[in-house]
């Protein structure tokens, strides 16, 4: 190997060595023997407050007290489940130097080596995460102790309740013999409506819940039992809301049953809860992703870093392999980079950077950077900018990198055609634009191609890399910058990428 190879191994080692050790995240090789650390990146010395040696010198049992009895075969029966599954992911506590516990996630997983296998686990700090979650499980019980709290006060319906309040003939149709003033402010109808039977409150459950609205309430009745539940309505204006409902027999009025109870608006509880199972969607997700986006390039940073030590590998198979490694660096190295920028995105850590932008000249240079990548594909890219010099007070570099973003998709999913990309000067925004000639996008996958990680499912497009937070980044930057996002799109006719930033 001649002098220049081995300095180009020798940084794309220190390279590779900078990526793992600054990964944002912990990274351990343990044994499945005896629990013994091997091998620590230096995140994971930067979380806990130990040394690599000291680290290196502990087992799992001295750092997880969850799994602090090795004689117990806790621990073994846990990896081999995972081990047998190649992969699995555990919340637990990794003591730090000082004695405290550090709230982890650890994704483990298993890889072929030199025809061995052997396990990465991956321990994300999630104090953060934990505290965040505590704070929101402290208002939620406020909200459930505030709803106690009306429960009680059902006995006096006639009370300027924030609800509404009723007395209503048991037939589907509901009709109501009293409500209070809380009516309106539930369904947006005055209560004389119901009263003079202009409105049917049973009109306003929504089709897919009247049944179940109807039957518990009938089998209460039969049981004699006091009732409740929750359901949809809709209002005046057509808005949707949730509502829960409680009530029991106040009497009988001729054949007819006569319920008494309380409605109130639950939609923002709801709306509470959807929240916290998208966040564990999305927690499942980006460990899922980024596991996979992560190992691709691992594996082959290994796997050639292995190859390239035969001593019979010709010269030019060596610059095969230096290169793949390299290739491989690079894809890690971006996918860190991306996950780390979106994270402070999230956390709200990053700000603006405002400078005046000589626009024109920004669109000139990108043109001229991505001519060679649209040539290599006989794609024509088409500049479309106005001749007179144009400024904005903005971030340069959030803009250059939204706009970096948005042309390298274009290109990377166009395969025939043309890529525009330009702006407009408008009387109190400047429009960028970019527009391709590609495969386009479909109704439903506009909605979800902002959010993270999110990947199209068209086989055409699954052959293309990318973890997915190229466009997450993109609005992200664009919603501190002031600005709005949007897309126009037919499945067919190519993609055009729309955002505007206000002139200051």
């Amino acid at each position: 190997m001649n002098n220049s190879n081995k300095t180009a191994l020798i940084k794309q080692h220190k390279l590779d060595r900078f990526c793992i050790d600054n990964a944002g995240i912990g990274i351990y090789q343990i044994s499945d023997t005896d629990g013994q650390i091997l091998s620590v990146n230096q995140q994971a010395c930067n979380d806990l407050g130990f040394s690599k040696e000291e680290l290196e010198s502990m087992t799992i049992f001295d750092l997880d007290p969850n799994f602090s009895e090795p004689q117990n075969g806790k621990w073994h029966a846990h990896r081999n489940n995972i081990r047998k599954r190649g992969t699995g992911t555990i919340e637990t506590f990794h003591k730090r130097k000082d004695g405290s516990l550090m709230p982890v996630e650890v994704t483990i997983t298993y890889l072929e080596f030199e025809g061995k296998t052997i396990s990465f686990s991956f321990a994300r700090d999630i104090t953060k995460r934990k505290e965040a979650e505590q704070t929101l499980r402290k208002n939620e019980e406020a909200h459930r102790k505030e709803l106690q709290q009306s429960r009680n006060y059902f006995s006096n319906l006639l009370n300027n309740l924030p609800g509404m309040a009723f007395r209503c003939r048991n037939s589907r149709s509901w009709p109501m013999e009293f409500v209070n003033d809380g009516a309106e402010n539930i369904t947006g109808y005055d209560k004389s409506n119901f009263i003079e039977g202009k409105v049917t409150y049973g009109a306003l459950i929504h089709p897919e819940d009247r049944e179940k609205v109807w039957n518990t309430i009938q089998n209460a009745i039969k049981k004699r039992e006091n009732y409740h539940l929750e359901y949809r309505i809709s209002t005046r204006t057509g808005t949707e809301k949730w509502v829960w409902e409680q009530g029991s027999i106040a009497g009988s009025s001729e054949s007819e049953d006569i319920l008494e109870g309380f409605i109130t608006d639950i939609t923002e509880q709801k709306k509470l809860e959807q929240k916290l199972k998208e966040n564990d969607r999305l927690k499942t997700a980006f460990l899922q992703n980024i596991s996979h986006e992560i190992r691709t390039p691992l594996n082959a940073i290994l796997g050639f870093s292995e190859l390239i030590k035969h001593p019979g590998l010709k010269d030019s198979e060596r610059a095969e392999y230096v290169e793949i490694i390299q290739s491989g660096g690079e894809k890690l190295l971006s996918i860190l980079n991306n996950v780390l920028e979106l994270s402070r995105i999230e956390t709200g850590s990053v700000s603006m950077q405002p400078s005046i932008v000589p626009v024109n000249k920004l669109f000139k240079n990108l043109h001229a950077l991505f001519s060679n990548q649209a040539g290599e594909k006989n794609l024509e890219l088409l500049l479309n900018i106005p001749q007179t010099e144009t400024t904005i007070t903005s971030d340069y570099t959030k803009l250059d990198q939204i706009l970096t973003n948005l042309i390298n998709n274009a290109i990377k999913y166009t395969e025939k055609g043309l890529v525009e990309f330009g702006f407009e000067k408008r009387e109190h925004e400047l429009l960028f634009f970019v527009k391709d000639t590609g495969p386009g996008i479909s109704k439903e996958q506009q909605e979800k191609v902002f959010e993270r990680f999110y990947r199209s499912d068209d086989p055409k497009l699954l052959k293309h890399d990318g973890a997915g937070l190229g466009l997450s980044i993109c609005m992200g930057f664009i919603k501190i910058l002031k600005g709005r996002m949007w897309l126009e799109s037919e499945l067919g006719n190519g993609a055009s990428f729309y955002f505007s930033l206000p002139l200051f």
